[in-house]
């Protein structure tokens, strides 16, 4: 279904959804759906940087905790999402409400294949 509402530009990856601000790359992520969050930051990825030559938006978003995507992927350990988020330019330095990088968030969880 996400690949048929992409490829028909029916979808927007960078919509966000509920009080935590959730993209649909995250949800991807939060469900263990790596297929699906490929598609979605092939997608985001290719819609375009910012004028700066940062992160397409999406990457940037933050949860109600301020975690992004990359923060999901780390503490999921997802090493095949992680490489694809520091690809697409994923800032690897931004901090959740806690203080915390990816790199912590992958730490805290026991993801040391990721650090």
């Amino acid at each position: 279904v996400i690949t048929a509402l992409l490829d028909e530009g029916k979808a927007n990856v960078g919509l966000t959804a509920g009080p935590g601000q959730v993209t649909a790359l995250m949800t991807a992520i939060n469900n263990n759906n790596e297929e699906a969050a490929l598609k979605l930051l092939s997608v985001a990825a290719s819609a375009g940087a910012t004028k700066a030559g940062g992160p397409p938006p999406t990457l940037s978003a933050a949860n109600a905790v301020g975690d992004t995507a990359l923060h999901r992927a780390a503490a999921r350990g997802s090493l095949c999402l992680v490489k694809a988020l520091c690809q697409a330019r994923a800032d690897p330095s931004m901090r959740n409400v806690n203080g915390a990088q990816p790199i912590q968030e992958a730490t805290a969880e026991g993801n040391t294949d990721i650090v």
